[in-house]
């Protein structure tokens, strides 16, 4: 606490035995005549925070590892997150913005999309087959799950998407041109 400025620090700290992380705030306290006479210091245990934060990074590192494609629409059809195998699947470039990119832009058949998306809004999920086509015009016959997801609500607010790379079959793993 030199020259009585206030600081704002993490600390970790063992709690019956159990290292906790603390957001502490440090000022000083002054007496009537403007000296400091003491320390005033709050803290609030951040660890379930500072938990949920790095099983963030770690499941955001998953999905831009995995070779699948994956996204995020909202109820809308506007896309939330696409990321690198999807991209590159569909022919959008990693920094591109696609808050006004339409999920329908990509289905050859917007009508099974549709129907696709209504059912995992009504039944959480939707498992099936469907064409894609890329911004180039390339057509990616797919094997799809939409999920949807609502945070503390009865109505969906987004839309996971989840399009393997290839047609997945029984017997056989076609692979697309795009590769």
């Amino acid at each position: 606490m030199t020259g009585g400025k206030t600081k704002i620090l993490e600390e970790e700290l063992p709690i019956q035995g159990n290292l906790r992380t603390f957001l502490t705030t440090k000022s000083a306290y002054r007496d009537g005549k403007g000296n400091i006479s003491g320390i005033v210091s709050i803290s609030r245990d951040i660890t379930d925070r500072k938990q949920a934060e790095v099983a963030n990074r770690s499941l955001a590192a998953i999905l831009e590892a995995t070779p699948d494609f994956v996204g995020i629409w909202d109820v809308r059809g506007l896309g939330v997150y696409i990321n690198k195998a999807g991209r590159k699947m569909l022919g959008l470039d990693e920094q591109e913005e696609i808050s006004h990119r339409q999920i329908a832009e990509f289905a050859a058949a917007r009508d099974t999309l549709a129907a696709a998306i209504a059912t995992a809004a009504t039944g959480g999920v939707w498992r099936g087959e469907m064409t894609f086509v890329s911004v180039s015009g390339q057509e990616i016959p797919v094997s799809q799950v939409i999920v949807s997801h609502s945070i503390g609500g009865e109505k969906p607010e987004y839309f996971f998407d989840d399009r393997p790379r290839y047609q997945r079959s029984p017997t056989s793993r076609k692979r697309p041109a795009f590769e």
